[in-house]
């Protein structure tokens, strides 16, 4: 949970004080919990956030006052399964506004995929309701989800070249510890054995496996 009355720093805002250098990728409290690196790292940038939260399992609840509703709502669609509540002035609905935040993640369902390799492109198709209704098309992701209810979600994969060697690509549903990895594999020859040589399709070149091989 993350309290504030006011804006966040991002990447960039050390230059003021003359701290250029990234944040460090380890922990930097001190032994008393207290952040002691703040003359030295500058601010990570929403993307290395979101990267390091994802990778954590971990799902934010920004806690906020009214005038700041609006940032932080455009920080929430950068960071996935984050959420924004408005906090009053005098923090008095804090414990409602994190029971609420919680149950609208704890009722979103999620999929992720880790970084594809290079030719790999993954399409999502979600079954979301109860029971599941029609396919959406919109990505691996379903909200309103209740205790016991199933929804599923297809995965299509696409490769345009040849994966040589095979490659692996991990599916996890964000909030879950546990991941699905697949193998990818693609045939890199043609096991095809009609070959026509001279073929009049072809203008008197090969016709090999259904494409023509010129001879110059």
């Amino acid at each position: 949970v993350f309290a504030s009355d006011d804006t966040f720093h991002a990447a960039g805002d050390g230059k003021l004080g003359g701290i250029v250098q990234p944040p460090h990728p380890r922990c930097q409290l001190d032994d008393s919990g207290i952040y002691a690196s703040s003359h030295l790292y500058d601010y990570p940038s929403v993307g290395h956030l979101a990267q390091v939260l994802s990778a954590a399992n971990i799902q934010p609840i920004f806690a906020v006052t009214s005038p700041t509703m609006p940032i932080y709502q455009e920080l929430s669609r950068l960071i996935p399964k984050s959420v924004v509540g408005e906090l009053r002035q005098d923090s008095s609905n804090v414990v409602q506004l994190i029971a609420e935040a919680y149950n609208s993640l704890s009722s979103t369902v999620e999929l992720q995929h880790s970084p594809l390799p290079p030719g790999i492109s993954l399409s999502y198709e979600s079954h979301c309701g109860d029971p599941p209704g029609p396919p959406q098309p919109h990505g691996g992701f379903c909200a309103g989800v209740h205790i016991n209810q199933e929804v599923n979600f297809t995965v299509r994969v696409r490769a345009s070249s040849c994966l040589d060697p095979p490659q692996r690509v991990g599916l996890r549903v964000l909030g879950f510890t546990e991941e699905l990895s697949l193998e990818l594999s693609t045939p890199c020859t043609c096991s095809c054995t009609q070959r026509q040589p001279q073929a009049p399709l072809c203008h008197g070149g090969t016709l090999d496996c259904g494409v023509c091989s010129c001879h110059g």
